[in-house]
């Protein structure tokens, strides 16, 4: 027995040497108190929370040491044994104790022990941890995850009204905007591009954007999913507008590739571009008509002088000659000859701009049949006869204000260059109506609002190039040869002549033939009936004496013989000073005066002081040039005609004679 006993003593002292040494290696407070929380053990881990050795706390009370942050620490304790329930059950509770100067947390762990010692009963084990680390951790997370719900909370706010306002930005834009899958699937469009194309939702763009079934063969979506950015621009048939795209490829939320579009609509800064050169094209070719026309009129006053002669004196000559003469039929070429000459000094007057001086409101109707009934109409359909003339006279409101010799001579080229355009068979259609031009159609066809009479004159020719089309007005642009079939100014005097009676001309030519459209407005005045002189009447004299006044010799020596021949008294000087001079010494019945002569007065100015000696003196003023301010001035002052050089035998003596009878 004794050996039994001593064996047990041994092996408790082992035993207990192995629990002295579990005691001092555990990190975590041990310590083994009674029901009156007596400390029974304690480790040093569990001295060191409270700061003393292991024999000063045997047989002490727990809460000697402890300060609790609790106002009944002892019920605490209690409580937590009570809670522990049954031996090996184990019930936890988190202190925060003051130790030394600052707090700290621990969980303690505790549970009762069954002891063999009936003396001591109610024994609780408890293991106390530190875990104030723990706790300021915990702490400071469930701070930071204050502030990161906090920030969450703002960043939601602020990425809704970030939402918020880039969708009130992208309505807002004028721009179109559209993101398209490599499938050409729509995922979204903006308000300014679904007003122009409607509903998109669903749908292909080849679909939305052309009303196709496929894929558009010029599309860029290949090369932007290639990573390209391309620049280009699109006419849409479907709305008739034109716009500007930037393609780009987008990364989606899902990391893949989709296809930015941003469209912009350019259809008006387009048509406003095209707008912008047409006028400028049409200041243009205006600046050089009008440069060419101030040219055209300083050299016809000119050839005018120097053609007087050329028709004046083989005139006269022709008078005197015998019929059988040899010289008669070269001087009447010449005379011929001076006469064409003339009439193409009358085109660049007009070309000059005022040409088109007396005006009356005349019937275009009547005066369109006047022409097709003329001899030099039926001369141009005997050149033509495979040519069918027709004529459709329908406006009801036919009146205009014209010059008839101008606007005739726009019947004679026209009519004249559709036949010639046909070159075989075809039609040429004179056809008049009236059109009213409302605000859209005046700034359409730049043309000012009213009630017009149109001229149209179409053929069924092979058309006019494009090209030719841009210079058809312009002087001596012709595909005719010059000098036999025109003088290239023919057009150029349409326009101008047209210009000057506040009208427009329009032209429309295809493979189909051409169309010359002309515009006049309408005159509300009645149409003056006037009574046609006499043609065949005798240009007599009842010797009355006129003055001729002009600083050119030949001039006034012409004029002097044609007014002689016819049998009046005539004298001569050459200025206009020498003319007033002269009437105070010797009236005169009738003065002729040229209206520009260097140096000195004009034939206005001449006319003027004349006036103060003998008011209603007769006179006629001529010029070589077209009726300028300064003849307009004198007619209005008295003078009975204007006539323009050069002239013949029988325009100066008809003139003559209207203004003495009258």
């Amino acid at each position: 027995m004794t050996e039994i006993r001593q064996h047990e003593l041994a092996t408790l002292q082992k035993t207990v040497k192995f629990f002295e040494a579990l005691l001092a290696a555990s990190r975590d407070g041990i310590l083994i108190t009674n029901d009156a929380a007596t400390i029974l053990l304690a480790n040093q881990s569990f001295c060191s929370i409270i700061g003393c050795s292991p024999g000063d706390v045997i047989e002490t009370s727990l809460f000697d040491w402890l300060n609790v942050f609790e106002e009944d620490p002892v019920s605490s304790w209690l409580n937590l044994l009570k809670e522990a329930g049954g031996i090996g059950a184990w019930k936890n509770i988190e202190f925060q104790l003051m130790t030394g100067a600052r707090p700290q947390f621990f969980s303690v762990n505790a549970s009762s022990l069954a002891l063999e010692s009936s003396e001591e009963q109610g024994v609780s084990i408890s293991i106390w941890r530190d875990i104030t680390s723990r706790k300021k951790a915990e702490t400071a997370l469930e701070e930071a995850n204050v502030r990161l719900e906090q920030r969450i909370v703002e960043r939601t706010e602020e990425l809704r009204l970030e939402r918020d306002n880039f969708a009130n930005l992208l309505k807002a834009m004028e721009d179109g905007v559209c993101i398209i899958t490599q499938q050409h699937d729509i995922q979204f469009v903006n308000y300014a591009l679904e007003k122009d194309f409607g509903p998109w939702q669903g749908r292909k763009c080849y679909e939305y954007f052309h009303n196709r079934q496929e894929p558009c063969s010029w599309c860029k979506h290949d090369q932007v999913f290639a990573g390209e950015t391309v620049h280009w621009t699109w006419y849409s048939e479907k709305n008739d507008k034109t716009f500007d795209l930037i393609d780009t490829p987008m990364t989606s939320q899902n990391g893949s590739t989709w296809q930015l579009k941003i469209s912009r609509d350019v259809t008006e800064r387009i048509k406003s571009a095209q707008e912008k050169k047409q006028i400028t094209n049409k200041l243009i070719k205006a600046q050089k008509m009008e440069v060419v026309g101030l040219m055209a009129g300083g050299v016809a006053h000119d050839l005018n002088n120097i053609l007087s002669g050329i028709v004046g004196y083989p005139e006269l000559i022709l008078m005197n000659l015998p019929g059988d003469s040899e010289l008669r039929k070269p001087i009447e070429a010449i005379h011929e000859s001076g006469q064409r000459a003339a009439a193409v000094v009358a085109d660049l007057l007009t070309v000059a701009r005022g040409a088109a001086s007396t005006r009356e409101v005349h019937n275009l109707n009547s005066l369109i049949l006047e022409y097709l009934n003329s001899p030099e109409c039926a001369k141009l359909k005997s050149q033509h006869q495979n040519v069918i003339f027709r004529h459709q006279l329908e406006a009801t409101q036919p009146n205009i204000l014209c010059s008839t010799v101008h606007i005739k001579k726009c019947f004679m080229t026209l009519v004249t260059n559709a036949a010639e355009a046909i070159g075989g068979d075809g039609t040429v259609v004179v056809a008049t109506s009236n059109q009213h031009i409302d605000v859209a159609a005046s700034v359409d066809r730049n043309i000012e609002q009213g009630n017009y009479v149109v001229l149209d004159i179409r053929d069924t020719g092979p058309g006019i190039s494009h090209t030719d089309l841009e210079h058809i007005f312009e002087p001596f642009y012709s595909k005719k040869i010059m000098g036999r079939s025109g003088t290239g100014l023919g057009l150029t005097v349409v326009w101008n002549t047209i210009k000057d009676h506040s009208g427009r001309i329009f032209v429309e030519s295809d493979e189909q033939g051409t169309c010359f459209q002309l515009c006049f407005p309408i005159s509300e005045q009645e149409v003056i009936d006037h009574i046609e002189n006499d043609k065949t009447a005798k240009l007599t004299s009842s010797n009355e004496h006129i003055l001729v006044v002009d600083d050119e010799p030949q001039l006034r020596d012409i004029a002097s013989q044609i007014l002689q021949t016819i049998g009046y008294k005539v004298d001569s000087v050459c200025s206009g000073e020498l003319a007033i001079k002269f009437v105070k010494d010797t009236p005169v019945d009738l003065i002729v005066i040229d209206m520009l002569m260097e140096p000195g007065i004009n034939g206005y100015q001449t006319y003027k002081e004349i006036l103060k000696l003998y008011p209603g003196q007769n006179a006629i003023i001529a010029s070589g040039f077209s009726e300028s301010d300064d003849v307009k001035a004198a007619l209005k002052l008295g003078v009975g005609k204007f006539i323009k050089k050069p002239y013949s035998m029988d325009q100066l003596g008809r003139a003559v004679r209207e203004v003495l009878d009258n």
